[in-house]
């Protein structure tokens, strides 16, 4: 991987926004302790803690239900890498350091990952911020195991794109290494995804030559025998246990998924606040905790995805938008999931929610597509014009909604600065170009 001047430039940055982002957690002892990361991870996390500074190797966990396996249980990510100083040091700071540090990788990995489909790296740079800061990234922070996708995914892909110019060993043992970290991290539905996302991958840099992948097949399996072998630690004890556990059945509710209000938060704002704030008023007034705190990215954000998906061919344009559009089926939940569940191994993941996760890859990847579009945009009002016209529909939107439902004060005034904020960036992202 060559670096160039602009590339550490734009990671220099990336770092920086990191920083900057996090600073109350990395600097002013600010803890994220919400949701899962106070009633499982942290006492999880304490529990092998305590038993490594004893000598011991964390077997079992006696303190809970009469005592059940660590080992076999994913949830408690034994052999994560990125909690090994908390184990060994008992320090809370790096007990968080796990999730902040997720952020900063998969940034940094959808930048080199998105570079070399774009023309310039400032398109690269500013889709991995959009990837890792925007608000459907930021609510992974509440969860120890999906957060892990969020850093791993780009430089899976990075992988199948290395495995498939050069074809060797070591780029076998690094994809697989990818791999096994997933299942370290198991969350069955991300897990997934990124397979069937890494297959696709792999037939679109091959240009849907069959005979060309399929010259990968000694790469592959040998990357297939690395993981059985290194991750077996893990898959073995795993499969002994999903015989009786209540997660392994088809019958689990859909108790998460996708609402018309997420929608609507996608293209106004901060409709549910953020882990900071733990704001969960929803529109219909109820008190509850979505699943993500929120989808936000704004109507900027679309605008551009959109002007990317443009520049695509009319075939691959329409097959994506359709992808987006039944993968949001899905998300809803209905009819179209219960079908979904009915197949293996979908059966095995829960809630219809979690869907929106290969559409904010899209939407990321689009969006910094389209920020190169708008370097070839000779005049201003091609673009500006049309995008006065969808902000004030979804402006007008936004106040019919208002209208109806009788935001509460706190609720108006934040949705009115997220608005602002919108079209103050929108215009810095013209200005730009």
């Amino acid at each position: 991987m060559n670096l160039r001047k602009k590339d550490l430039l734009y990671l220099f940055l990336i770092f920086l926004i990191w920083i900057l982002f996090f600073h109350k957690e990395l600097f002013n002892g600010y803890f994220i302790f919400l949701r899962d990361v106070k009633s499982l991870y942290f006492p999880y996390k304490s529990v092998i803690t305590n038993i490594f500074l004893k000598g011991e190797f964390p077997y079992w966990n006696q303190y809970i239900n009469c005592g059940e396996p660590i080992l076999s249980n994913p949830q408690y990510m034994l052999f994560y890498p990125t909690y090994y100083l908390f184990y060994f040091t008992g320090n809370i700071y790096f007990f968080q350091l796990h999730f902040l540090i997720h952020i900063l990788i998969g940034s940094i990995g959808f930048y080199f990952f998105s570079k070399k489909h774009l023309k310039s790296e400032i398109s690269a740079f500013l889709g991995s911020i959009l990837y890792g800061f925007s608000g459907f990234s930021i609510s992974h922070l509440l969860f120890q195991n999906m957060i892990c996708y969020i850093g791993l995914l780009p430089w899976f892909l990075i992988s199948i794109r290395q495995i498939y110019f050069k074809r060797n060993w070591k780029n076998a043992l690094w994809l697989s290494i990818l791999v096994i970290l997933m299942i370290f991290s198991i969350e069955p539905y991300y897990f997934l995804f990124s397979m069937l996302i890494g297959g696709i991958y792999l037939f679109y840099i091959g240009k849907g030559d069959f005979k060309s992948i399929l010259k990968l097949k000694k790469e592959i399996l040998l990357a297939i025998l690395f993981t059985l072998l290194l991750g077996s630690i893990q898959i073995i004890p795993a499969f002994d246990l999903l015989k009786i556990s209540p997660r392994g059945k088809i019958t689990s509710k859909n108790k998460y998924y996708f609402e018309t209000n997420d929608l609507f938060n996608v293209f106004i704002g901060n409709f549910y606040g953020s882990y900071l704030s733990c704001d969960v008023v929803k529109m219909k007034k109820e008190k509850s905790m979505p699943f993500f705190l929120s989808f936000y990215f704004g109507t900027p954000i679309i605008l551009i995805f959109l002007l990317g998906l443009y520049s695509i061919n009319k075939r691959e344009r329409y097959l994506i938008l359709f992808t987006i559009l039944f993968l949001l089926s899905i998300s809803y939940g209905g009819i179209t999931y219960k079908f979904i569940k009915s197949i293996p191994p979908f059966n095995m993941g829960r809630y219809s929610v979690k869907f929106f996760f290969p559409i904010f890859l899209l939407i990321s990847f689009f969006f910094s597509k389209g920020i190169d579009q708008l370097k070839e945009i000779k005049k201003i009002k091609e673009i500006l014009i049309p995008s006065i016209i969808a902000f004030s529909f979804i402006i007008a939107t936004y106040l019919s909604v208002n209208f109806i439902i009788k935001y509460d004060l706190i609720t108006l005034k934040r949705i009115n600065r997220e608005i602002l904020i919108q079209l103050i960036l929108f215009f810095i992202i013209i200005a730009l170009f």
